[in-house]
């Protein structure tokens, strides 16, 4: 059973484990659901650091986008101009797609073993650890930041 030890996640052979854990988890130590309360919350993601960079729509086509929006699924919260978000749209844009929030795994080394797996179950996930090794499988299903001093395989 994993357990959250010194700092580190401690995972066995064989085993899984589903990020964001339940409040009543004995891993939650390592969890952090952090709000966003401006882009500088979410400068660590690839997707935003290239809209900083001035490509236009983040994660999207602009045909998909205007599919949405005409789907009424983004309910009209953002008009698609066919230019890049401003810095208000883009943070909009964020809190939507994320719930408001990344869920942080802070670390002192990230290891997940041969054998185990671990789960990003969050739209936004960023692990913040001094060394990270992924000897098993680390899934995740939307954007993932890594802020590491070391990262490596097996």
């Amino acid at each position: 059973m994993a357990k959250f030890e010194n700092h580190n996640l401690v995972l066995e052979d064989g085993e899984t484990l589903q990020f964001p854990v339940p409040n009543d988890s004995p891993i939650r130590g390592c969890q952090r659901m952090r709000p966003i309360r401006t882009l500088d919350d979410i400068r660590n993601f690839g997707f935003v650091r290239e809209w900083m960079r001035g490509f236009s729509t983040p994660r999207e086509s602009p045909d998909a986008l205007v599919t949405r929006l005409e789907a009424g699924e983004l309910a009209e919260k953002y008009i698609y101009t066919g230019e890049r978000f401003s810095s208000n749209e883009m943070l909009r844009f964020v809190r939507d797609i994320s719930g408001g929030v990344v869920m942080e795994l802070q670390l002192a080394d990230f290891i997940v073993p041969a054998g185990a797996t671990v789960v990003l179950s969050s739209p936004l996930a960023e692990i913040q650890a001094n060394t990270v090794v992924i000897a098993g499988q680390l899934k995740f299903t939307d954007d993932l930041a890594i802020q590491c001093n070391e990262i490596r395989g097996s």
